[in-house]
């Protein structure tokens, strides 16, 4: 091999790490992370529901009970459908449907983002059995129409993010006692733009 063509050669690889070091040395800036809308404030004729829970994870069986959800991720204002079966052996008892909060996840924490208005109906002490297999089925959509059918309304808007359909009509004693105020059972969900 040339001296000439050894030269060229070096010079060649010179060139490429000298682009290689100076593609390293720009500055990039970090997309700054997207900010997450607060939990907004109930209108005025509107109580905030609340089942003191507001860190963890909620089970999603208990008490004899399961709740699920159709999907875990959906866009917002579409539909969603719950259900919470009995899945013991032997007939269960629960509250009334209407015993139900939507919580969504910010800053670490689980807030309430559902309220009803005044004179309400369907939160008495009423007792409902169910036969193993039986329940209740929400067919909720995540806005203002859908969630009025039930009797609320939600509290500030309701942007994507994480959020949670929480039934506490249990009654029975359930596994978790010790960790949460009332046998409450949960379902987690996505809501995506």
């Amino acid at each position: 091999m040339s001296d000439r063509y050894l030269l060229t050669i070096a010079l060649l690889l010179a060139a490429a790490t000298a682009g290689c070091l100076a593609a390293t040395d720009t500055t990039t800036e970090t997309p700054a992370a997207p900010s997450i809308e607060p939990v907004g404030a109930c209108p005025a004729d509107v109580e905030r529901l609340d089942v003191g829970v507001t860190d963890g994870s909620l089970p999603a069986r208990d008490a004899g009970f399961a709740i699920d959800a159709d999907r875990t991720t959906l866009q917002r204002g579409a539909p969603l459908q719950v259900t919470l079966r009995n899945v013991a052996d032997e007939p269960r008892g629960t509250g009334t449907e209407r015993m139900i909060v939507l919580q969504r996840h910010v800053d670490g924490e689980w807030r309430t983002v559902l309220g009803a208005r005044e004179g309400r109906a369907g939160w008495n002490a009423t007792l409902v059995m169910h036969d193993p297999g039986e329940g209740y089925t929400w067919n909720v959509t995540l806005d203002e129409a859908g969630l009025s059918r039930w009797g609320y309304a939600p509290c500030g808007s309701l942007p994507p993010g994480e959020y949670r359909f929480v039934y506490h009509g249990l009654v029975e004693p359930g596994q978790f006692d010790d960790e949460i105020p009332d046998p409450v059972v949960a379902v987690e969900f996505r809501v995506v733009a």
